[in-house]
C-alpha cells in the first residue's frame, strides 16, 4: 500500500493519464478533421497553428523556471518570496506574450504571411483571429500551470496534471461538437480558447482557496528581479523552442511542396512517435518535483540513486517501444488516416531512428531542469537545432523528403552524446548552485 501512496507513483499515474488524454486528442482530431473538413483544409489548420506554436515561446520560459522558484522558496520556508516570484513571473508571461502578439501582427500587415502561406479555407479577417485565439489559449494554458505550480511543492503535482487532463478532454468534447456542427477553422480556435480561459479562471480560485495567503497583484512588478531571472527562464525555454522551430518549419518546408496529403504523413506519423515520447517523459517527470525538493533539501544522495533507476527504466521502455512500433505501426496508421495518406517505408525507418535517440535522451537531457543547472544546455540545444536545418538547406534537393529524417538522426545523436557529458559533469562536480 506504501508504494501507492508514494509521491512518484501519484505523479506517474497522473502524468500517465494526462498523457493518454493528450494522445488519445492528438489521435482523434485526425481523422475528425479529416472526416469533418478535409486533407486540405486540415493541412492548413496544422500550417496555422506554426504560428502560435512559435509565438507562445515569447514568455521566455518564465513560467517552467518560476514553477521551480516556487517549489524551492516554499521549501525554505518563504511564503512572501512564493508570492514574489509569482507575482511578477505572471505579468512578465502576459507582457512578454503581448509584445510577440504586436510585433506578428505588425510584421503580418507588411508581410502578408497570410498569403505567403495559401490560406484559402478562411478570410484574411478571420485568419488575424484565428491567430489570436490560439495565442491565447497558449496563454491561459501557461498561466494555469503557473497558478498550480505551488502543489509541486506539497507533493500534490498530481493534481496539477489531473486538472490539465479534464480541461483536455473537455476541449475534444466542445471541439467534436464544433466539427459535428459544421464548424471551421476559426470556430474550432475560439472554444479552444474559451476551455482553457475556464481552466485559468478556476485554477487560481482553488489554489488560492487552499492556500490563503497566496495572492496575485498585477502592480508587483519589478525590472530588477527580472533581470535576476530572465538569462535561466530563458534556458528553460530554449528545449520548447528548439522542438518547436524543428517541427513548425519542417511542416513549413513540406507545405511548399504542394503536396497536403504529404504535411499530413510527416505531422501523423510525428504524432505516434511523439506518444513514446510522452510516455518517457511522464517517466521523467514523475521523478522531478522530487529532485527539486532534494535539492532545497541538498539531499544528494538521494537525485543520483534515482537518476540511475530513471534512466534505466527509460531506457527499457524507448527500446521496446521501437521494435514495437517497428512491426506493428503501419497497418494501424493506415486505418487511421483512413487511407488517404500514403505510406513511406524509408522515410519511416530513419525517422523511427532518429526518435529512438531522442528517445534514450529525454531524462539525461532533462534532469538538468529539475535542479536548476539547465543553463548547461544551452549551447547543446541550440547547436542541435542549427545542425538539422544547416542539413536540411543542403540535402534536401537532393535527398527530397528523405532529408528530413536524415537531419535530425545526426543532429540527435550529437545532441545525446553532449549532453551525457554535461550530466556526467554535474554528477562528479554534485553541483548545486
Amino acid at each position: 500500500m506504501f508504494f501507492f501512496r508514494n509521491s512518484i507513483f501519484k505523479n506517474f499515474s497522473s502524468l500517465s493519464l494526462n498523457t493518454f488524454v493528450f494522445t488519445f486528442q492528438q489521435l482523434i482530431y485526425v481523422p475528425l478533421f479529416i472526416y469533418f473538413w478535409n486533407a486540405e483544409i486540415y493541412a492548413e489548420w496544422l500550417i496555422l497553428f506554426t504560428i502560435p506554436s512559435i509565438l507562445a515561446y515569447t514568455e521566455l520560459g518564465i513560467g517552467s523556471y518560476a514553477a521551480n522558484l516556487i517549489v524551492i522558496a516554499f521549501n525554505t520556508r518563504a511564503k512572501n518570496r512564493v508570492n514574489l516570484i509569482f507575482q511578477n513571473c505572471s505579468n512578465f508571461i502576459f507582457i512578454f506574450i503581448l509584445i510577440g502578439s504586436i510585433i506578428f501582427y505588425i510584421i503580418n500587415y507588411f508581410f502578408d504571411i497570410y498569403f505567403f502561406l495559401k490560406v484559402k479555407s478562411i478570410s484574411n479577417y478571420d485568419f488575424y483571429f484565428v491567430v489570436l485565439f490560439l495565442i491565447l489559449k497558449f496563454y491561459f494554458t501557461t498561466q494555469t500551470s503557473l497558478n498550480l505550480s505551488l502543489l509541486k511543492a506539497v507533493h500534490k503535482y498530481h493534481y496539477l496534471n489531473n486538472f490539465k487532463s479534464l480541461f483536455i478532454l473537455s476541449e475534444i468534447i466542445f471541439v467534436t461538437l464544433i466539427l459535428i456542427n459544421k464548424g471551421n477553422i476559426y470556430s474550432v480556435a475560439l472554444v479552444s480558447a474559451i476551455n482553457y480561459f475556464v481552466a485559468a479562471i478556476l485554477s487560481y480560485i482553488y489554489i488560492k482557496n487552499k492556500f490563503d495567503w497566496f495572492k496575485y497583484e498585477f502592480k508587483k512588478f519589478s525590472f530588477t528581479y527580472f533581470k535576476q531571472i530572465i538569462y535561466p527562464s530563458f534556458s528553460f525555454m530554449i528545449p520548447g523552442l528548439c522542438k518547436a522551430i524543428m517541427i513548425q518549419s519542417t511542416i513549413i518546408l513540406i507545405s511548399t511542396t504542394n503536396n497536403p496529403s504529404l504535411v499530413v504523413f510527416y505531422n501523423s506519423l510525428r504524432i505516434i512517435l511523439n506518444g513514446v515520447r510522452q510516455v518517457v517523459s511522464i517517466i521523467s517527470n514523475s521523478f522531478f518535483p522530487e529532485f527539486t525538493i532534494y535539492l532545497a533539501k541538498k539531499n544528494w544522495s538521494q537525485i543520483q540513486k534515482k537518476l540511475i533507476l530513471l534512466i534505466k527504466i527509460s531506457t527499457a521502455i524507448s527500446i521496446t517501444s521501437t521494435l514495437l512500433i517497428l512491426f506493428f505501426v503501419k497497418i494501424p496508421f493506415i486505418i487511421w488516416t483512413n487511407n488517404e495518406v500514403e505510406w513511406n517505408n524509408i522515410f519511416f525507418l530513419i525517422l523511427l531512428i532518429a526518435t529512438t535517440v531522442d528517445w534514450l535522451n529525454v531524462p539525461i537531457h532533462s534532469f538538468p531542469y529539475s535542479i536548476n543547472k539547465h543553463t548547461l544546455l544551452i549551447n547543446s540545444h541550440l547547436s542541435a537545432l542549427f545542425i538539422y536545418l544547416f542539413l536540411i538547406l543542403i540535402l534536401f534537393d537532393i535527398y527530397e523528403i528523405y532529408s528530413i529524417p536524415i537531419s535530425l538522426l545526426i543532429s540527435n545523436l550529437f545532441f545525446l552524446i553532449w549532453n551525457v557529458l554535461i550530466v556526467d559533469k554535474i554528477l562528479k562536480n554534485k553541483s548545486f548552485h
